[in-house]
C-alpha cells in the first residue's frame, strides 16, 4: 500500500472516532528518509516476537504490551528480552481485514518496488501521529526501538531481505545516500511489470501493449486516473503529456490495486526511437535517491537505454 493511499485510509478510519487527534499528515520524523532513520536511531536490533504472557492473555491479547528476543544486535545496545510500550499483539478485526495483507507481510523479502518507490510499509501512524505497531509471536522483525517510524517495526524473513541488507549496508559505510544501489535495469526487475505501449486511440487514451520486459501483460493498457489528469491537462496534476496515434511509451507497475486492475498505480516514460530516458518520468518516479515524488534506492550508472539493451539485461538477471 503506497504512502498517499495510506495517509488517507488513516485519515477516514480514525479521524471520525477521535476528530480533536486525527492527523491528516504524517509527522516528518515518521517518514524520513531510510538513510536518516538509520543514522538517528541510537538502537537497531533484530528480534523474534515472543508469546505474551500467561497474565495478559487474560484481558484482551490487541491491548498486551509485546515483548521480544534480541536475535542480533545491529547497533547500540538491548537487554536480551524486551519490550515495545508502544506496541501491540496483531489481532485482526472485521475493519482492519483488508489491511492485514500489509501487516503480515514482508513484501517479498522488501524487492516489491513499492516499498521503495511507493513508501510501502507493514505500519503507519495511528490517528494521533503516534505509532502502535503490531506483532505475531514467533515472527521476527527488524526493529528501532527509540525511534518511531513507518519502517521501524518491517518483518525479516530471510538473510538476505533487501531491507535488512539496506540497513547493513549504512551501518557498515555512512556515507552512502541509499541502503541499496541498483542500475536501471535491476530497478525495473523488481516491478511487478514493465511493458511498452503503443498509442491506438489520443482522445480515449487507448493503447495496445506490444512487448513485454517484466511479467505478464497483454492486450490494452488503461492509463491511471493521475496519468489522465495529467494528460487531459485539469486538477492539480494537470501539467500535461503528448500523446500522438502511434506514441510509444514505457509502463512500470508498482502494485496490485485490490479496487481495481493493477495498472492504476503506474510509472510511464517516454520511449523515443526505440530508447528510454529514465531521468525524464512522465508520471510515477523520479530516479534520484529522494523520497519525495522518486525513489529512495541510489540509481547508478546509464539513465538512457534502447529496448533491445533493456531487454537483453534484464534478460542476464533473470537467468538462475
Amino acid at each position: 500500500m503506497n504512502f498517499a493511499v495510506k495517509a488517507v485510509l488513516v485519515a477516514s478510519l480514525l479521524a471520525a472516532a477521535l476528530p480533536a487527534q486525527a492527523c491528516f499528515a504524517p509527522p516528518p520524523e515518521l517518514v524520513k528518509h531510510h538513510r536518516d532513520l538509520v543514522a538517528d536511531s541510537a538502537t537497531i536490533v533484530l528480534a523474534r516476537a515472543l508469546a505474551p504472557d500467561s497474565a495478559e492473555t487474560g484481558h484482551s491479547l490487541g491491548d498486551a504490551t509485546p515483548h521480544f528476543e534480541a536475535v542480533e544486535v545491529l547497533k547500540g545496545e538491548i537487554a536480551p528480552t524486551f519490550s515495545l510500550e508502544n506496541g501491540r499483539y496483531l489481532v485482526a478485526s472485521e475493519e482492519q481485514e483488508f489491511l492485514l495483507d500489509d501487516f503480515v507481510s514482508d513484501f517479498s523479502g522488501h524487492r516489491d518496488i513499492a516499498v521503495w518507490d511507493r513508501f510501502r510499509t507493514r505500519q503507519w501512524n495511528e490517528s494521533d501521529c503516534g505509532m502502535m505497531p503490531r506483532f505475531e509471536p514467533g515472527e521476527t522483525y527488524l526493529l528501532f526501538p527509540d525511534h518511531p517510524h513507518w519502517r521501524a517495526y518491517e518483518l525479516i524473513r530471510s538473510e538476505d531481505d533487501l531491507w535488512l541488507t539496506a540497513v547493513r549496508n549504512l551501518l557498515a559505510d555512512s556515507t552512502r545516500r541509499a541502503g541499496l544501489a541498483v542500475t536501471v535495469p535491476q530497478w525495473l526487475s523488481l516491478a511487478r511489470g514493465a511493458f511498452v505501449v503503443r498509442a491506438a486511440s489520443c482522445d480515449s487514451l487507448d493503447f495496445d501493449v506490444v512487448e513485454v520486459l517484466v511479467g505478464n501483460a497483454d492486450g490494452k493498457w488503461e492509463p491511471s486516473p493521475r496519468s489522465r489528469t495529467q494528460y487531459y491537462g485539469t486538477g492539480y496534476y494537470g501539467t500535461g503529456w503528448t500523446c500522438e496515434i502511434g506514441s510509444r511509451f514505457l509502463v512500470v507497475v508498482y502494485h496490485d490495486s485490490r479496487s481495481g486492475p493493477e495498472h492504476t498505480d503506474s510509472g510511464l516514460f517516454n520511449v523515443d526511437e526505440g530508447a528510454v530516458d529514465f531521468n525524464r518520468a512522465i508520471e510515477g518516479v523520479v530516479l534520484d535517491g529522494t523520497r519525495w515524488g522518486g525513489t529512495e534506492l541510489a540509481v547508478i550508472g546509464e539513465r538512457t537505454w534502447s529496448l533491445a539493451d533493456l531487454q537483453a539485461e534484464l534478460s542476464r538477471l533473470q537467468r538462475p
